[in-house]
């Protein structure tokens, strides 16, 4: 257990389909007929119908096809229904997401005083003394847009230390006895920088050196069961987040200009972590969301990759919120990925040109110019930052706006947008925020498929629904690729099976 603690987790959720029987030569052990299955090979291919064998896809093609050359000792009719490849988170915490279920969850908070009201109600519940931790406060969707300070949690705490984390996970709101217990005072030094066989498949990585890191260089690559998980690497910080302006920016913040945000790892140490990684056939991933921590990270990898050549799995940065344009096109010269979670941009977007300015923030989520330049872009949620529904990634992605539609109107940014005035560029709200970065459809879906298992080094066995691949699929309640932008909210998944097995619902 606490080996699994170590991990960042990079979920690979995977979802799947059912079948009957009928005679023919060879055996499988499950055909699904009467589906419109979105193989997402390099041809976009479409078929009705799919054979399985041990968990693993023997043929896609049409039902009187697959009928004829295969007996199945189960048949399962999909009633026409739409069958993608297994959605595919390529950022979250699982920890951060099992440990929200036990503690407060503040996402739905709009003002202070409701994060007070749900503290005030668990200290009421709780036995004397007991911590009482919570996660998901957010300032920035406040009436009064300031970090908040003991003194408001002092009042409704009753003496038990409350430890009350950000949305983002990189700043703390603190009571004075959680204070008193960590030793911090008033003389106590700022950090350096600024102030204040499961049921899915799982892709880990070690969350910083230590003995687990230690052991998986011993070790190297690791698969246990059937891919079910994988050990693939080390995820280190060069930066910590825009909300809380700690993202690291080569110049400074616009509403806070003596602060260029917090430097947590060293160009020399990101290289010497990623050529020892290299050396043992193991990724790297690193958090850099501003536009220096990016820097930093393209150049400790460069440097790296001049010591070792090019590795066997791909060196990711992750989140990549804030790029100057020079530094866009060298993802794809050094074969880095751009690891991003398009949910992070829609979220973020009411206050992000406060903090980067109107120039900064033209590379601020910048998909299109990325995805020009011949990268791709795997998808993820940052849960428990964001909720990990895929659907609402994707839909993020080609959208860029939020689920009620907003921006698309120059009033809408206006009214919601930090620190706009007239006149309004038309690309604030024409095709979203920022609409010319959109992803398509295509390239959105296969953000939250495909890319994410080449992500991964898994591309071979799963991410598409080609032969050879494992079986694992989600049935879904309408066609992605077609349905219009504010219909991928609506849907629904209807099932999730694993290794031609289903997963969801268990009924």
């Amino acid at each position: 257990m606490r080996l699994f603690r170590s991990f960042a987790i990079i979920i690979l959720t995977v979802m799947t389909i059912p079948v009957l029987q009928a005679d023919a030569q060879e055996g499988v052990d499950v055909l699904f007929i009467n589906a419109r299955i979105h193989v997402l090979d390099s041809a976009n291919t479409i078929g009705d119908a799919m054979a399985v064998r041990g968990g693993v896809i023997v043929a896609v093609g049409s039902g009187p096809e697959l009928r004829a050359r295969y007996a199945a000792k189960e048949v399962h009719d999909i009633g026409h229904r739409n069958l993608f490849p297994g959605f595919t988170d390529a950022h979250g915490h699982l920890h951060g997401l099992g440990e929200e279920e036990m503690i407060l969850t503040l996402q739905d908070t709009k003002s202070m005083d409701a994060v007070l009201q749900k503290v005030r109600g668990r200290v009421a519940a709780a036995p004397p003394g007991a911590w009482i931790r919570g996660r998901g406060w957010d300032e920035n969707t406040w009436r009064q847009r300031v970090l908040p300070s003991r003194i408001a949690l002092d009042s409704v705490s009753g003496g038990h230390p409350v430890f009350l984390s950000r949305v983002d996970g990189h700043a703390v709101w603190l009571n004075s006895r959680a204070l008193a217990l960590a030793g911090i005072t008033r003389e106590t030094a700022d950090p350096p920088g600024g102030k204040d066989a499961f049921p899915f498949r799982l892709t880990g990585y070690i969350d910083g050196p230590g003995n687990a890191w230690d052991r998986l260089l011993r070790d190297g690559r690791t698969v246990i069961g059937d891919e079910h998980l994988v050990l693939a690497g080390l995820k280190l910080y060069a930066d910590g987040s825009l909300g809380s302006r700690g993202a690291l920016l080569l110049e400074p913040y616009t509403d806070a200009p003596h602060n260029l945000g917090l430097q947590l790892n060293t160009i020399d140490s990101i290289r010497a972590r990623a050529v020892d990684a290299m050396r043992h056939g193991l990724q790297v991933c690193v958090h850099a969301i501003g536009d220096a921590g990016n820097r930093l990270v393209l150049d400790a990898y460069e440097a790296a990759m001049r010591e070792t050549g090019r590795p066997a799995f791909p060196l990711r940065v992750e989140h990549v919120q804030v790029l100057a344009p020079a530094d866009i096109p060298r993802f794809a010269s050094l074969g880095v990925i751009p690891s991003m979670q398009p949910t992070h941009c829609t979220s973020d977007m009411p206050w992000a040109e406060a903090r980067l300015g109107p120039v900064r923030v033209r590379g601020a989520y910048a998909w299109r110019s990325l995805l020009n330049t011949g990268v791709i872009i795997p998808g993820g949620s940052d849960t428990p930052v964001e909720r990990p529904n895929p659907l609402w990634g994707i839909y993020a992605a080609c959208a860029r706006r939020d689920h009620a539609g907003s921006p698309s109107t120059k009033e809408d940014i206006l009214l919601h947008f930090q620190g706009m005035k007239e006149p309004v560029p038309s690309n604030r709200y024409t095709d979203g925020w920022f609409g010319e970065q959109r992803m398509t459809r295509m390239e959105a879906i296969r953000a939250f498929t495909i890319w994410p298992a080449r992500a991964a080094g898994l591309e071979k066995t799963m991410g598409s629904l080609e032969a050879g691949k494992h079986a694992d699929f989600v049935v879904l309640s309408t066609d992605i690729t077609t349905v219009p932008d504010a219909g991928l909210l609506s849907t629904e998944v209807l099932e999730t099976w694993v290794g031609g097995k289903k997963a969801w619902p268990l009924r």
